[in-house]
């Protein structure tokens, strides 16, 4: 940060200290003309001093940082009361660097824009050709949820679309629901959700359901096991026994989730890891089928066969895998 931006910005900790001290001694002649009983209460409130906000960081011409450090300067100017212009230009162009004050210093000073928004305009302009909104936009048609949770998606979906506020809620909506994984897109086109808020609370409540229950499928492994992380065979999805006949609601819900409801959940989410699974045998994976059939002697058909239907390699039944599976394995 230059000299002149550090001066500036501690001139302004100074105008806020003095407007602290005159404000107490108002205050202070205010008591001195109030009832005795009105001046203790005065007294006995508590003091809240103002604490400083840390000074933004000075922006130097990349197109990706411009909508922060714009947003910076804007809680700046609301926190310290900057209303005026000139003020906000003084402060502005304190905190530009690198290119940005390259190309500050190279406008003459009859053609320098003297309002903030006539300053921010010009700014974009030059440093920020392809808008936010666009970029925004850009990304939020090939945001996938993936193998990524629930809430790390919602979080990447919220921040495009603060980039985006004329995007429509129809639109919203079909963006944040084509990217979700498919058993949990299903659930919300299946309960008929018509706003974003609505869809992103069943999103999360489903999601965070599907994550729990595999967390809870792996308690039978080993500590070892479960710190290494489980594969996907070893997490049981549909091993729900355990759960009540009826659970209580999610916070925030309206209806409480059944046990069946939870079970339909998972069973949809197996087969779609399971689809994708056999799709990565048949095309992707060859050694891994190979390996597959080799081990448990049987057929490439056998083993795509046991890929969509879940089953055991080794025993033929579902509800386990192959490591989980209790009779004795094949031998070679």
């Amino acid at each position: 940060m230059d000299p002149a931006s550090v001066q500036l910005f501690q001139q302004m900790q100074q105008q806020m200290q003095a407007q602290a001290q005159q404000m107490a001694q108002l205050q202070q002649q205010l008591l001195a003309h109030q009832p005795a009983a009105a001046a203790a209460a005065a007294v006995a409130a508590p003091r809240m001093d103002r604490p400083r906000l840390p000074a933004p960081a000075a922006y130097e011409g990349k197109s990706t940082s411009l909508d922060k450090w714009i947003a910076d300067l804007q809680q700046q100017f609301e926190w310290y009361g900057i209303t005026l212009d000139t003020d906000r230009m003084r402060f502005a162009t304190g905190f530009i660097e690198g290119s940005a004050r390259d190309w500050w210093t190279a406008i003459a000073l009859a053609a320098r824009p003297t309002a903030f928004d006539d300053f921010v305009t010009a700014l974009r302009k030059r440093f920020q050709p392809v808008t936010s909104a666009e970029t925004a936009r850009a990304k939020l048609a090939v945001l996938q949820q993936g193998k990524a949770s629930i809430h790390d998606y919602v979080s990447a979906f919220r921040q495009l679309l603060v980039s985006v506020p004329s995007m429509g809620e129809d639109d919203r909506l079909f963006q944040f629901t084509r990217g979700l994984r498919p058993a949990i897109a299903t659930q919300l086109r299946v309960h008929g959700v018509a706003s974003v808020d609505a869809a992103i609370e069943m999103a999360t409540r489903v999601g965070s359901l599907g994550e729990l229950a595999g967390l809870t499928s792996a308690r039978g492994s080993t500590p070892a096991s479960a710190a290494a992380g489980a594969s996907a065979d070893d997490m049981q999805l549909d091993n729900i026994e355990g759960l009540d006949s009826e659970t209580s609601a999610a916070e925030g819900a309206s209806t409480p989730v059944t046990h069946a409801q939870l079970v339909a959940l998972i069973n949809a989410m197996k087969h779609e890891r399971g689809s994708s699974r056999a799709k990565e045998a048949k095309h992707g994976g060859k050694d891994v089928a190979a390996a597959i059939a080799k081990r448990f002697k049987l057929t490439p058909e056998q083993v795509r066969e046991h890929f969509d239907k879940g089953q055991c390699f080794n025993c033929g039944g579902t509800g386990h895998s192959s490591r989980a599976c209790t009779k004795p394995p094949k031998k070679n």
